[in-house]
């Protein structure tokens, strides 16, 4: 997930700040984000999330219900792309 969102930050700061992102671009991201997240429910669903795995699992769940805050960059170039507080 870390390098596909440094792949979206990268290719966002690539763009004139007049220039709009790729509709088949955010497309393809979307795509990689979301299966990032079934990957990550299909190991979840195996090992269930007790205290080790918390952390993790919290996460996922806020990656999925973020989706579109974290990827609104992308769709609005007056966003600038800003690491969530939690995980820095």
């Amino acid at each position: 997930m870390r390098s596909l969102i440094q792949e979206m930050i990268h290719y966002r700061n690539g763009l004139d700040s007049s220039e709009e992102c790729s509709p088949e671009k955010i497309a393809e991201f979307e795509g990689r984000y979301r299966a990032i997240l079934r990957k990550a429910e299909e190991e979840y669903e195996y090992i269930p999330a007790d205290d080790y795995y918390k952390e993790g699992y919290n996460l996922y769940l806020r990656m999925e219900q973020y989706m579109e805050n974290h990827l609104l960059f992308l769709y609005d170039n007056r966003i600038l792309y800003v690491k969530p507080t939690r995980e820095q």
